[in-house]
């Protein structure tokens, strides 16, 4: 795992069929290495959710970092525009990347820049091409969580912050939000959507998964006469 400071890049929420999708930057530098390699910094899907919400504050303060959150309302409108979501993941990524750079006045970073591939190069920058500013030179790596400690630290920042969106989705409805896009979340969606309609439902899915479809077309028993 890279041991030098280093800055990596990571989403959680493409898999989810609730809830936002969440991006992260996070700057590593070596003085901070030690104390999160001591607390245990591997990729978020290796990690107990209760863990690194417990973590989460901490990582917060100890590490310089970018977290952008995009609602499943602007997701959806992003969608209807680029039919594509590897380019608004692409955006994402760049935007964290300059915010933080900007922020922490690293426009004369020298050190690695690595993104956790999700698209290859190539169609990264394609995606780009309308962008006044993009971060160059970016490295792009598979399973980067298990070789950058900045990419690891970067993932576990952004489901920190995506658990945080998922645990007030589930205050404001009353209930808990059901992760991942399986049977359950089908159910779960069902009923919720016989709740709280279908105007307030597009306002915390995601609208292109499968799932939407199931769910909103699944006919309705009624269980009382009218």
């Amino acid at each position: 795992m890279e041991l030098q400071t280093h800055i990596g890049t990571d989403e959680v929420g493409t898999g989810d069929f609730f809830g936002p999708i969440v991006v992260a930057a996070a700057l590593v530098e070596t003085r901070a290495i030690k104390e999160l390699l001591a607390l245990g910094i591997k990729d978020s899907k290796r990690m107990n959710d209760k863990i690194i919400l417990s973590l989460g504050t901490k990582l917060c303060d100890l590490v310089k970092h970018q977290v952008l959150i995009l609602t499943p309302r602007v997701f959806n409108q992003e969608m209807q525009k680029y039919h594509n979501i590897k380019i608004i993941l692409a955006k994402l990524h760049n935007l964290a990347l300059r915010k933080l750079l900007h922020r922490e006045k690293l426009s004369a970073f020298k050190q690695a820049i690595i993104i956790d591939q999700f698209v290859s190069a190539e169609h990264y920058f394609k995606y780009l091409e309308d962008e006044k500013q993009v971060v160059t030179p970016v490295i792009f790596e598979t399973k980067a969580e298990d070789k950058y400690l900045a990419v690891a630290l970067a993932s576990c920042l952004a489901r920190y912050y995506f658990l945080l969106e998922m645990k007030r989705i589930g205050q404001k409805y009353h209930t808990a939000i059901p992760l991942g896009a399986g049977n359950i979340v089908d159910t779960f969606a069902s009923e919720l959507l016989s709740k709280i309609g279908v105007m307030a439902l597009n306002d915390i899915v995601k609208m292109t998964f499968k799932n939407y479809q199931r769910v909103i077309t699944k006919p309705i028993i009624a269980e009382e006469s009218f």
